[in-house]
């Protein structure tokens, strides 16, 4: 009986390490305060917690003897006692590997006292390490920097983080342009219709060619005239039309600049890449009902121009400064231009999302593309971008702005890392290297 009792107790001790290695990493500290070297007391405690609860004091005991700093009352309350009513995801929505937080009883308005459960223990660490890993990238570092502020210190630091969207009719309403008008504001269509003349002689001469079915196929032609169109003032006429209310839109989207919600970066090359892209950003904002409730300001690339490629250049690096969020309209090819974007918003560390029209492209962009995670240059902080799909687009754009993100925390041979759970992105990571991970951080701060 004796003998069954240790086997018993000896089987409980491996479950529960085996349980907690989601929160292991190749640190000293909290990274390893759960191993196979853990002493016993610590690992018997934290079974028996929903028999003998754990408060703040006894946590930390059971801290000190695995060799890890105490905390304070604010952060315990913050983590374990308390769900904040303001946070930049959705807590009850948090997910682990190998723990279920459905029994745990935690919600706004609700507090306790004492850990009762090994999942409720487990519950505060996943909280700590997705905050650790979305805004530190250092879950060591957030815990050194967290561990002895107050309640209210650690609310205010994550209530800064939010997105603060408040929705407001009240602003200049930007100019339409026809859908099937849109190609003409481009870069091509100002240089070719500039001198009119040329334009009308070029083209008259490629018109009647293609009358006959004499004249080879021409690319610029089909731009220009699509298919069945041959009205060459018709077209000086709608470019002019197209291009000054594109330059007018822009003096809107520089003015509202720092109310600029999402930013838009696709590549466009055809008619057809101006009218799908219009499409798509009309059936983001304006279809989606919860999305157009919120009003979200957005610069459409198909409805700005500029007066030439070098302020075209400063107006978008600007307005992806400014966005809080931007989306990338992945196309059949990459672009320098939509990819420089992309590139600027993830190391700004903003969220970025790549709208994929087909499985082929998702899986390049979540699992190849090397540009679907950079570093946030002002933190250091791994940044990865949520891959997804035209239908699932619009539920995670109203999750960003309401600040319901849900994600899960997941633990391989290789990184620890944080999970988008409605499209499997990994959106931030912590790497096992631990040579890799002493050096980044030993010099990605130094100014030396």
């Amino acid at each position: 009986m004796l003998l069954r009792t240790r086997i018993s107790k000896a089987k409980k001790m491996s479950t529960t390490i085996d349980d907690f290695s989601v929160f292991r990493f190749g640190t000293e500290g909290i990274g390893a305060w759960i191993t196979s070297t853990t002493p016993d007391e610590i690992i018997s405690a934290i079974n028996e917690s929903h028999l003998k609860n754990i408060d703040r004091h006894f946590l930390n005991q059971l801290l000190a003897l695995g060799h890890e700093a105490p905390v304070s009352e604010g952060f315990f309350k913050y983590y374990w006692c308390e769900m904040p009513k303001n946070h930049p995801y959705a807590i009850e929505k948090l997910k682990c590997e190998k723990f279920d937080f459905s029994s745990i009883e935690l919600t706004i308005g609700n507090s306790c006292d004492s850990i009762k459960s090994k999942e409720h223990l487990a519950f505060g660490l996943c909280r700590l390490y997705t905050d650790g890993l979305m805004w530190w990238g250092n879950i060591r570092s957030a815990y050194r920097e967290l561990r002895g502020l107050s309640y209210t210190q650690i609310a205010s630091k994550f209530e800064e983080k939010m997105i603060n969207h408040k929705p407001s009719e009240s602003h200049l309403n930007i100019e339409r342009i026809p859908k099937d008008d849109r190609h003409l504001i481009s870069e091509i269509a100002c240089k070719t219709i500039a001198n009119e003349e040329e334009f009308r002689e070029k083209f008259r001469k490629l018109l009647e060619e293609r009358k006959t079915k004499k004249g080879p196929q021409n690319a610029e032609l089909d731009f220009f005239f699509g298919e069945n169109e041959d009205d060459i003032e018709q077209v000086i006429k709608k470019f002019s039309d197209s291009r000054s209310k594109a330059i007018k839109n822009t003096k809107f989207y520089l003015s509202m600049a720092n109310a600029l919600d999402c930013y838009v970066a696709t590549s466009m090359r055809t008619r057809a890449d101006f009218r799908n892209t219009a499409t798509q950003c009309e059936l983001i904002f304006e279809n989606y009902e919860n999305i157009k409730k919120l009003n979200l300001k957005y610069f459409d690339p198909t409805l700005s121009a500029a007066n030439g490629h070098e302020d075209k250049g400063l107006i978008e690096c600007l307005m992806v400064k400014c966005a809080k969020v931007l989306i990338y309209f992945s196309g059949e090819k990459d672009s320098f231009g939509k990819d420089a974007e992309a590139a600027m918003a993830l190391s700004l560390g903003k969220p970025v999302l790549f709208i994929c029209s087909n499985e082929e492209r998702e899986k390049i962009h979540r699992d190849v593309h090397p540009l679907s995670r950079l570093i946030q240059f002002s933190t250091g902080t791994p940044v990865g971008a949520i891959i997804c799909n035209a239908t699932e687009a619009p539920s995670i754009i109203e999750r960003l702005f309401t600040n319901k993100m849900e994600y899960k925390l997941t633990n391989n041979k290789n990184h620890i890392k944080i999970i988008e759970q409605k499209t499997s992105s990994v959106v931030r990571l912590q790497t096992h290297d631990r040579m890799l991970f002493e050096s980044f951080w030993n010099h990605y701060h130094n100014k030396t």
